[in-house]
């Protein structure tokens, strides 16, 4: 859907022929608007754009004498269409070329499928009596094959144009792009170069023994130093003051009971109960 085209709407594609043509112009803007719709799919399909025009197979892609003898073979297959002398009742020159093209483009799926249809007896007819060998027709339908599918001579200018117009840009750009590229491999250099010096004396200080049994005096009295500040740190702090609240429900509610409790020591006791009682005393009194 979206590969075809935004003006293609879904109902040409999945309710097909589930209209209701009760009326005279749904019915002609069905049948208008189906072509057109067919016709997107099908170039979508066949791998054009939807919206590119119709490219039609060019007899003047051959060269000017091989196209002059192109001509008198056209006029052998299409006698009965232009062999007329009014010109009213010929065909258009232009439609000739295009449908001498086309059977000069598909007589080599012709000759393999069907070698003995009335389309191959014509043409080697017409060869026969024009001195044309089938070969020399197979490079016509080969230069004619390569003239369509190449893109047209005007879209590869305007392309080109485009190109010498934004040349500069893109090389302002590359070269913004070429200096940083190499600041950052300056940069790269000389942070290797650090590295490499931090290495180098990271090797002499482990080969040196002196320099590590003094660095190991220092790390001791370092030690030493700070042994006594840690000693300090590690001291447990008093148990600081706690809610009501919270001792009533250590003392009444915990299981097992604080003060039937074999593990906790007398003094914990003595201070819960120095709590405890004045408190119950209180709501004694205040009951």
């Amino acid at each position: 859907m979206h590969a075809n085209d935004g003006t293609l709407a879904e109902n040409w594609i999945i309710e097909r022929g589930g209209w209701q043509l009760d009326r005279v112009n749904k019915a002609f803007g069905y049948m208008l608007g189906t072509t057109q719709a067919d016709q997107k799919v099908s170039r979508v399909l066949s791998g054009w754009k939807p919206k590119d025009g119709a490219r039609l197979p060019p007899l003047a892609a051959l060269d000017p004498p091989v196209l002059a003898r192109a001509r008198k073979m056209q006029r052998l297959l299409f006698s009965n269409t232009m062999g007329f002398a009014d010109t009213a009742l010929n065909i258009d020159d232009d439609v000739a070329d295009v449908l001498t093209a086309t059977l000069f483009m598909h007589f080599p799926d012709m000759l393999r499928l069907c070698e003995g249809s009335p389309f191959i007896t014509k043409v080697r007819e017409t060869l026969a009596e024009l001195n044309i060998g089938e070969s020399e027709l197979l490079a016509w339908g080969v230069t004619i094959t390569r003239a369509i599918v190449t893109p047209p001579a005007t879209t590869a200018s305007a392309t080109d144009d485009v190109e010498e117009k934004h040349s500069p840009a893109l090389v302002d750009l590359i070269k913004r792009q070429s200096e940083q590229i190499d600041v950052l491999i300056l940069q790269n250099k000389r942070l290797d170069e650090r590295m490499l010096a931090v290495e180098s004396e990271l090797r002499t200080l482990t080969k040196n023994p002196a320099a590590d049994s003094a660095c190991s005096d220092l790390s001791l009295t370092v030690a030493e130093q700070q042994s006594p500040l840690a000693a300090k740190a590690t001291r447990s702090k008093k148990k600081g003051a706690q809610s009501l609240s919270a001792i009533w429900f250590e003392w009444f509610t915990a299981e097992p009971r604080v003060y039937a409790s074999k593990s906790v020591k007398k003094t914990a006791l003595y201070k819960y109960r120095r709590v405890v009682q004045p408190g119950l005393l209180l709501s004694l009194n205040w009951l």
